[in-house]
């Protein structure tokens, strides 16, 4: 699928991103927490995550890539600092995001080609 298709699927299930690279292949979601809960405030809490999604390839098919980020409150830079790549929980954002995409491929419509009309 293009990739306008792509990003309106990683749209749809994960919420409007927070930030988007100029070229639209890099899609940083909202800060969320270990279950994939949407933080309000996310700078009350201990350690959060984010989800960056990217479109890799220079024609289809487009491989996408899913890491999920965390990051851990540090009281003496009173900062958030990024930990590194979370493979479970990205592991787990994937496939979400692989079985919606395939269940939207197997559901478009097709032309028969035997009988068009």
């Amino acid at each position: 699928m293009p990739v306008s298709d792509t990003r309106k699927h990683v749209t749809a299930l994960f919420g409007r991103p927070r930030a988007l690279s100029t070229n639209g292949r890099e899609l940083y979601s909202t800060y969320h927490d270990a279950k994939f809960n949407y933080l309000v405030d996310s700078t009350n809490v201990g350690e959060r995550y984010f989800t960056k999604v990217t479109i890799l390839g220079p024609r289809r098919p487009y491989e996408v890539q899913v890491q999920v980020f965390e990051e851990k409150y540090e009281l003496e830079s009173d900062a958030f600092v990024n930990i590194g790549v979370d493979e479970d929980l990205s592991f787990r954002r994937a496939a979400i995001l692989q079985k919606a995409m395939k269940n939207t491929l197997t559901s478009t419509q097709t032309l028969d080609g035997e009988l068009p009309f």
